[in-house]
């Protein structure tokens, strides 16, 4: 997975999760107002029709959320090019010599301090 198409999919899921928590306050919102209006007469065919127009945005919303995530995933396909198995070789030998080479300094480091005790002890 290249660079944009990371970046792609976290902005999806972000504006996905921000339509969520829209949605809840709203509903938070609209549930308060409607039980304040309840007081003064019987809104309830009101409110229900309210709950589903309601469903129905929020539900679009996240529709089209998905429709240009798909979408920018067609761009970003021809812009990039796909991960070969030669590169994901690469990219996993880096890893494992920056990890060998972390180790080995920590070893050396270890090993100097060690080798200073040992000669304060002779």
């Amino acid at each position: 997975m290249g660079i944009f198409s990371s970046y792609q999919s976290r902005v999806e899921k972000n504006v996905d999760s921000l339509i969520s928590m829209l949605e809840l306050q709203y509903n938070t919102v609209s549930s308060v107002t409607f039980t304040y209006a309840g007081r003064f007469g019987n809104v309830i065919s009101i409110k229900n029709r309210h709950d589903r127009i309601s469903y129905l945005a929020y539900s679009k919303a996240r529709e089209l959320n998905g429709l240009v995530g798909q979408q920018t995933a067609l761009i970003i396909a021809r812009f990039e090019k796909p991960e070969t198995v030669n590169d994901k070789a690469k990219a996993v030998g880096r890893r494992t010599l920056k990890s060998v080479s972390e180790r080995a300094l920590a070893a050396k480091k270890s090993l100097g301090k060690n080798s200073a005790r040992w000669q304060a002890k002779r």
